[in-house]
């Protein structure tokens, strides 16, 4: 599952259809060559289609320009190139992709045409929306990552301030840069591109054409998408994140008595025991009123399962990250990992007498470490 929306990244949520020109004019091959020019003159047409069967050929205007006035289209089609040829459920994150080389894709589904997309139609409100979901998302990431490496958990709100913040975040963290794959100057350059079309698209401008007053350009928004995908795959591989949740400190709330850490003691309960929490689901950092309203929720439906429920705090050592959390006992593992599933919720942390282990909602191991340490 990614990150987002139940296991749909921004690039798996529309189809090349969705904003193609669809009803494509089949034009007959007794036409007149030299009206068909004209008529794509007139539309500024490059090419159009022409009928046949099993499928449809093409004729190219700048090829009619030297017919006569006797000329047919079928003295002048070509057959469909199959370069330009994609099945009619073509992602526009690919189309995107193949329109970065080719001027314009033809969608068919049993040599039937259902569509075309040209770098024009990019420009359809449908598609900025596309473009401006992952400048958004990328930016989130980048959010979620830089608080990983800081342990400082960042709202998806303004708690940063402005994106070029997080931008100028990652850039100082090296080891963040080096995973995503980026050096500081280009991560720079891609930083001040995506900001700039935030603004566009926020002023409801259309900023897909390239010109001496625009940055907007295909191959930058390329960029900036695989940057969210890697971004995407550093937050599910979550090495980085796993190696923190295994260095946690867990303290009883009252007394703050250390369960797990230097110097811990003994549990309070016959082990295993468990620690969960209900805040910030899938890392969305919520507000301090609606954590505490998921975690008294949470409480609830533990103490239906047992009454061996202690409150405790997970946090970081250096203390920037804390979580209201519940130390749990004769309860069984596969309920506590029912609950972490839903309350959105990556891992739980089991305990014994002598260990601490991260384990995730699926029940794998991630991490572990001495209870003591």
């Amino acid at each position: 599952m990614t990150v987002y929306d139940n296991g749909r990244s921004p690039h798996l949520w529309m189809k090349a259809l969705d904003i193609a020109s669809r009803g494509v004019y089949l034009a007959e091959p007794c036409k007149s060559a030299l009206e068909q020019f004209y008529w794509m003159t007139a539309l500024d047409f490059d090419i159009s289609f022409v009928k046949s069967s099993p499928a449809a050929l093409i004729v190219h205007r700048d090829q009619l320009a030297n017919a006569n006035r006797d000329s047919t289209l079928a003295d002048w089609t070509r057959p469909l190139p199959n370069k330009h040829c994609f099945p009619a459920d073509l992602s526009l994150s690919d189309a995107f992709s193949h329109l970065e080389v080719l001027p314009w894709l033809l969608l068919t589904r049993d040599d039937k045409i259902e569509g075309i997309i040209t770098r024009d139609d990019l420009e359809k409100p449908a598609g900025m929306a596309f473009v401006h979901a992952h400048l958004v998302n990328l930016e989130r990431l980048l959010r979620q990552l830089v608080g990983t490496y800081t342990n400082h958990p960042i709202s998806d709100g303004r708690e940063m301030g402005d994106a070029a913040r997080v931008y100028g975040e990652v850039v100082r963290i090296p080891e963040l840069l080096a995973e995503l794959g980026w050096s500081e100057q280009d991560f720079r350059a891609i930083g001040a591109w995506v900001m700039d079309n935030r603004t566009r698209f926020s002023n409801a401008e259309h900023p897909l054409h390239e010109n001496s007053r625009r940055s907007f350009s295909l191959p930058r928004f390329l960029a900036a998408k695989t940057l969210m995908l890697r971004a995407i795959e550093i937050i599910e591989k979550r090495d980085q994140v796993w190696s923190a949740f295994s260095h946690s400190l867990i303290l009883d709330s009252r007394s703050r008595t250390i369960y797990a850490g230097p110097d811990a003691v003994n549990l309070p309960f016959k082990t295993p025991c468990f620690v969960i929490t209900a805040y910030n689901p899938q890392e969305q950092v919520l507000d301090p009123s609606t954590n505490r309203r998921r975690n008294d929720m949470l409480l609830k439906s533990l103490e239906l399962q047992t009454d061996k429920v202690r409150h405790v705090v997970s946090q970081s050592r250096c203390e920037r990250w804390k979580e209201e959390s519940f130390l749990v006992a004769e309860i069984e593992e596969r309920v506590i990992l029912a609950f972490a599933s839903k309350y959105g919720q990556r891992a739980v942390y089991r305990l014994d007498d002598h260990e601490l282990f991260v384990v995730d909602a699926k029940g794998v191991v991630r991490a572990k470490r001495s209870r003591t340490q």
